[in-house]
């Protein structure tokens, strides 16, 4: 405030300090009360919620202590005599607990229908929570709605900021200058254009010479020479043994291969590991059927 008590802004960083601070004050409250909300559950005060559960901790007791009774008299009844099997009596016991369970369920959801929950400390303590959180909510849109309006005066930052914008607008403004000044410039011939022209022409010659080159010599029959005829006489060897090859397998066709001692030895082998096979084939078989009983006794 000034002297005359009208408002004179607030930098956005004092603002943001003392946003800070008041969560930061807000969240120390929040602790607070909830540590004094524990302080008083741990004198041992009696509330409404406990006593319902207390209640229906003590109808769930006596449910399950029906059942503990049920189950003990089934073991005493003779099943057998009755025509029960023992799985049919485990069943009908199964059926008896659930049912009483069902039963303590449904009593209960109808107790507690009409009970009417008083306030509590921490109820209360919620209800303020909640109260103090939307205060300060309204008073924050509150203040943004009077800042609306407000002029904020000029301070070293904002004339930084502006100065730096200034200067970039400069610098942009002379690029874009240079630019449109340097559109009509004429580049003049130097020594590196001139180089680059005679690497160019240089280039466009040879290229011509081979293309003359080859159009000249579409029309030359080269004569035989030492390497051609080495390279016939190769390649007729290479034919001829080719074809010895394939002579040669084709008279082989029906050939007939006579019977050697190495055959006749692979022969007897095999026919003898035949046997072997065979011989463990039967024994299994036979074995499949074997009485051990009969054979010790």
């Amino acid at each position: 405030m000034g002297d005359d008590g009208a408002f004179q802004g607030v930098s956005p960083f004092d603002f943001a300090m003392r946003q800070k601070n008041e969560e930061k004050k807000r969240k120390q409250r929040e602790r607070d009360a909830k540590a004094q909300l524990y302080k008083y559950h741990s004198q041992g005060v009696a509330t409404l919620e406990e006593a319902n559960a207390l209640k229906v901790n003590a109808e769930n007791e006596k449910g399950k202590q029906a059942a503990r009774q049920m189950k003990e008299d089934a073991k005493k009844v003779n099943m057998a005599a009755a025509g029960f099997g023992v799985e049919q009596a485990s069943r009908n016991a199964d059926f008896e607990r659930e049912k009483a369970r069902q039963e303590t369920e449904r009593n209960t959801i109808k107790n507690n229908q009409k009970v009417v929950v008083t306030e509590t400390v921490e109820t209360n303590e919620l209800r303020a929570m909640a109260l103090r959180d939307k205060a300060e909510k309204e008073t924050e849109r509150q203040t943004i709605k009077d800042n609306q309006n407000v002029v904020v005066s000029e301070t070293v930052e904002t004339n930084e900021l502006k100065a730096l914008a200034a200067r970039d607008k400069a610098e942009k403004e002379t690029e874009r200058q240079t630019i449109k000044d340097n559109q009509n410039v004429v580049v003049t011939e130097t020594v590196e254009t001139n180089e680059l022209k005679e690497l160019h022409k240089r280039d466009q010659a040879e290229k011509e010479t081979e293309r003359q080159t080859k159009a000249h010599l579409k029309d030359v029959v080269v004569t035989e020479t030492v390497e051609t005829n080495e390279l016939k006489e190769l390649h007729k060897r290479d034919q001829a043994e080719k074809e010895t090859e394939r002579q040669t397998k084709a008279h082989l066709k029906d050939v007939n291969i006579s019977e050697s001692v190495e055959g006749q030895v692979r022969k007897e082998q095999h026919k003898m590991e035949k046997d072997w096979k065979e011989t463990g084939k039967q024994q299994k078989a036979e074995n499949t059927n074997f009485d051990m009983a009969r054979a010790l006794f």
